[in-house]
Parts: structure tokens; C-alpha cells; sequence
């Protein structure tokens, strides 16, 4: 830009040099320093008119004038707008709801929906920073690299690791301007960590793991190779790690990063039935096996079955309460722990005379029967 000082000339003639100026914001003095030099010399009999301007006869400015003359459009623009206040707002999480289960030390990549409801766009180099009260993320940031205007929705994610520590945990965030201001509405996530789910939360995890459409879409891909693998009697960590080598993308499943670390000891100590598991993505994939293969191998071996199905009316027709009592009677007195051995049995564990020897071992504590089976 250009700016003008207007100067009176001596009434001498010689070489003069005009005073340093420099431009002023709100007192403060800031960049280069202006000055001119000139020469003043006696006009010719020509120039007398000329000579005859009524220059000293203009008011003098102070430097203080002359500084606020000299500020620009652009920069008393600028300097409004930065008085306007900058505004943000949560419109919704995209994924890890409040109290999600993850694993300990899994890497999450937590996104929200937020407007931008300030009058102006967010300025270059506004970033998410950790609040206080935050037990993990503390040194998580994140820099917003594209111009978000006003009325805008933006997906706003961050790259976080969950702690080691089991329990409850919690990452407080809230953006921040390029001067330090924070601004907006603050953003959280809650987890949960934990190293063994129950046996709900794994059913739950399960169901939404099929009900993915792009997990459907995969499994249908890679079902031939999966029942290929169980013909040749591969066990089902060795089928699970096949598939994920094919398909990474299946690695971000919550269902996936659980059961994925403790398959090869629970194929051991919880009787998984690949039969039943191929049922079930059949059921939820809607594939021809669900009717197909499976199907007639069923109906070579139904009478078979029919003759089983005979042979088991007849017992069930006995007195149902004879059973539990033996049960409940032998139970107690043939083993110490059967209180938390019934613990594991809900849990799905097939072979509790595995598990007997490692309880009496630890003396009844199923978290450190968990660690032994469960190594990390």
C-alpha cells in the first residue's frame, strides 16, 4: 500500500532530511522506519507563481496524527475482524460412543460432526488441544488444514492410543485459535478399557460386526476360502489371521481387536464350534450355505438325528428336576471354587477340568486365571 505524509520544506536552501517515521497499532510501534531526503533550492523568476503555494500554510500533523492517517482499509479491516468472536459447536459422534469397550493400549481414531456458528471462518492454524481433567490424550493435537466458513460442518478427528490400565478413562478436547484463544464447545471421549469383555459384550460386539455391510460384503468374498480352510481341519486363529492378511481393513473392528489376541488359547479351553460360526454369518450373510452344503449334509445325516431326536422324548419326558439335583449336589462337594468355575462356564468355557487345576492354583481369583489362559 502507499502511504502519504504531506512536509513542509525549510526556507533555506541546502540538503534536509526528514525525521524517522514508522507505523503504530494501539501505541506499539512495528516494522521498517520511513524517512526522505530533499533539497531545497531558490526558484527561478518562472517558478515564482509556483513558489508562492500556500504549502506552510497547511496545519502541521503530530507524529500521532500522521501515524493514524497512514493506517490502511485493509488493515482497520483486519483489525475488526479479529474482534469478532469465533464460534464452533458439537453436532454428533461418528464412532466410540460414551463408555465404548476398547483394549488396552488400542489405537482409536475418534472423529465428531461440529459447525462452525462464529461470524467468520476459522482462521489458519487453528488446532484441537487437551483440556485439563483429560487422564489420556494429554499430548494429543491436531491442526485444522482446510478453510472451514461460517454456517460449515467439518469432521473433526484425532489420533489417540487408549491406556494400559484397565478402567474407566476420559480425553477432553476444544479448539483454539492461532492467539492462544479457546473457543467453542468442548469434545470428549469416554472408554472404557478392558482386557476380557463379558460374554454379553462380545455377543454385542459380534452382532455388529455382521451387521456391517462392508464386513457382509467381505465375508461373502472370502467365505469360499474360509470353508476350504475348514475342510483341511485348519484351526479358526489360523482362518481368522488368512482372511485378516487378505482383508486388513477388517483389523478396525472392535470385535476383531478382542478376540483376535486370545484365539488360539480359547480354541483350546472354549470348545469353539466352526460348524455353529459358519451357521451363523450364513444366517446374517444370507449366503447359499445357509441352505445349500450345510443343508444336505444335514438331510444324509437326518436319520440319524431322527433317531437321536427319538431316543431323547422319552427322557425328556422323565421328571426334569432329578438332573439339576444331582448336579448341585455332586458340584459343591467335588470341587472348592465351583462358584467360579460356574463363572467361566457361563462365559462359554466347554473344558472347566482345565480350568479346575488353574483356579486351585490361584486360589479361586478369576482375573488371574484370565492372565494365565489370556497372556498378552
Amino acid at each position: 500500500g502507499e502511504v502519504s505524509v504531506t512536509l513542509s520544506l525549510p526556507s533555506k536552501e541546502g540538503k534536509f532530511r526528514t525525521p524517522n517515521f514508522f507505523l503504530c497499532h494501539d501505541g506499539k510501534k512495528f516494522g521498517d522506519r520511513f524517512w526522505a531526503t530533499v533539497t531545497a533550492i531558490k526558484p527561478k523568476s518562472a517558478d515564482k507563481d509556483l513558489a508562492k503555494v500556500p504549502v506552510e500554510d497547511k496545519p502541521k500533523k503530530s507524529y500521532s496524527q500522521v501515524t493514524k492517517d497512514s493506517v490502511s482499509k485493509a488493515d482497520a479491516k483486519q483489525k475488526a475482524d479479529v474482534k469478532e468472536p469465533l464460534g464452533a459447536h458439537f453436532v454428533r459422534d461418528v464412532n466410540f460412543p460414551d463408555n465404548c469397550l476398547v483394549a488396552p493400549g488400542q489405537a482409536i481414531k475418534k472423529t465428531w460432526v461440529i459447525k462452525n456458528t462464529g461470524p467468520r471462518a476459522w482462521p489458519r492454524g487453528t488446532k484441537l488441544v487437551s483440556l485439563d481433567g483429560s487422564t489420556f490424550g494429554q499430548h494429543s493435537t491436531v491442526e485444522i488444514m482446510t478453510k472451514v466458513g461460517k454456517g460449515e460442518q467439518y469432521n473433526l478427528s484425532i489420533d489417540l492410543v487408549a491406556p494400559l490400565e484397565t478402567g474407566k478413562h476420559t480425553a477432553r478436547f476444544q479448539l483454539m485459535s492461532p492467539q492462544g484463544e479457546q473457543f467453542g464447545h468442548k469434545y470428549w471421549i469416554n472408554i472404557q478399557v478392558s482386557k476380557f469383555p463379558s460374554n454379553k459384550e462380545l455377543k454385542s460386539m459380534a452382532m455388529e460386526f455382521l451387521a456391517d455391510k462392508e464386513v457382509v460384503s467381505v465375508l461373502q468374498e472370502e467365505l469360499p476360502v474360509v470353508i476350504k480352510e475348514i475342510r483341511q481341519g485348519k484351526k479358526l486363529a489360523s482362518i481368522v489371521e488368512l482372511v485378516i492378511s487378505k482383508r486388513p481393513e477388517l483389523k478396525k473392528h472392535q470385535f476383531v481387536i478382542f478376540i483376535r489376541p486370545f484365539l488360539q488359547s480359547a480354541e483350546r479351553f472354549m470348545g469353539f464350534q466352526l460348524d455353529a460360526l459358519v451357521s451363523m454369518y450364513s444366517f446374517w450373510a444370507m449366503t447359499p450355505f445357509a441352505n445349500g452344503a450345510i443343508a444336505s449334509n444335514s438331510e444324509e445325516k437326518s436319520p440319524k438325528e431322527e433317531k437321536h431326536a427319538a431316543k431323547e422324548t422319552p427322557k425328556e419326558e422323565t421328571p426334569k428336576k432329578s438332573p439339576p439335583k444331582e448336579d448341585v449336589k455332586e458340584a459343591p462337594s467335588d470341587f472348592k471354587y465351583e462358584k467360579e468355575l460356574k463363572h467361566f462356564a457361563e462365559l462359554g468355557f466347554k473344558n472347566l477340568e482345565a480350568v479346575k487345576p488353574l483356579l486351585m492354583k490361584h486360589k479361586g481369583s478369576v482375573p488371574s486365571v484370565f492372565e494365565e489362559l489370556f497372556p498378552n
